[in-house]
């Protein structure tokens, strides 16, 4: 695989840092270097809109200050502040991670990649993040959506459909980042990935690298030789939200957090409280219920237990202490 020899990285980085520095978004955490608020604000982006993080960044940051104090919490004050987000085993995760730094590494954050991603369950795109928004690292931050625009703006196929950039082509990468601007070029590409690179119906014209983008101008031929073929377009479909596993994990961390701290409730109660306004055809079975309930212990997000009680053996649940 090669670099295509009109794609030179003052041809990229030209219009896109121009472009950048007029149409940045204004997201908190691109205000601060803090390491810790950086932290938190890259395990919350995980698999989530950015719309959502902002009120939950916000006021996570408020309850829990710095890293320490988010390491002497408890988790269900932990999985409680994390509301509004779902996949609450980033917070189970988040909060973890903040003890291991607090008591193992006198509070300190790991100022490069190499460092960061020995971290458990610190992957290689958070430690790239934190390192080079946080610290400085001149060094290529691969989401998926920094990938889909270098592939696609390179013209070269992933091998993979997660993106999941090889070897080689990250250091083709590393020889495009502009000298000491490796923070905002990211954002950059983030920023052109989320407004215009999309991963389906990408808004090619608008996008500020469209004139040098091998997949734009391949798109452009294609969509001429479609016109006169009369091709369908492809439609893509996604499954729906509601009634899926993750929706009712949702809804059992926020019928849990409404409870009193380490106050249980009945299995049985629990179940009725999130079947409670579902149509009947979506209503979560007794079954699968208890199945996510254990894995959901298994995660550390919920305390699933058997308490003997006027000779009856009740099964309760409630968030962890």
């Amino acid at each position: 695989m090669t670099t295509p020899t009109r794609i030179r990285a003052d041809t990229v980085n030209r219009p896109l840092l121009k472009w950048y520095n007029q149409h940045a978004r204004n997201l908190p955490w691109r205000m601060t270097r803090d390491p810790y608020s950086i932290l938190v604000s890259e395990i919350m982006l995980q698999q989530t809109q950015v719309d959502r993080v902002i009120p939950v960044y916000s006021r996570f940051l408020i309850i829990f200050p710095t890293i320490q104090s988010l390491a002497a919490a408890t988790p269900m004050a932990v999985i409680q502040a994390w509301h509004g987000l779902g996949y609450y085993r980033r917070a189970v995760r988040l909060h973890k991670l903040a003890q291991i730094i607090t008591n193992d590494m006198q509070g300190r954050i790991p100022s490069s990649t190499t460092e960061l991603i020995k971290l458990p369950g610190v992957g290689r795109y958070t430690a790239a993040a934190v390192a080079c928004f946080a610290f400085n690292e001149q060094v290529a931050a691969f989401d998926v959506n920094i990938s889909r625009v270098l592939h696609r703006l390179l013209g070269v196929r992933s091998k993979s459909k997660s993106l999941i950039p090889s070897e080689e082509f990250r250091g083709i990468i590393q020889g495009i980042i502009p000298k000491g601007s490796a923070a905002n070029w990211n954002q950059a590409l983030m920023d052109v990935g989320s407004r215009f690179c999309k991963r389906s119906s990408p808004l090619c014209s608008a996008c500020p690298l469209t004139k040098i983008c091998e997949h734009s101008n391949n798109l452009v031929e294609v969509e001429a030789q479609g016109s006169t073929t009369g091709r369908p377009k492809t439609i893509e479909t996604r499954l729906p939200f509601k009634g899926s596993p993750r929706f009712f994990r949702g809804r059992i961390i926020r019928l849990l957090s409404g409870l009193e701290p380490t106050e249980p409730i009945h299995i049985d109660m629990l179940l009725e409280g999130i079947n409670v306004d579902m149509d009947d055809d979506l209503k979560l079975k007794q079954a699968v219920f208890v199945s996510l309930l254990t894995a959901m212990e298994t995660e550390g997000l919920i305390w699933f237990y058997k308490s003997t009680l006027l000779a009856s053996t009740l099964t309760l649940v409630r968030l962890p202490s």
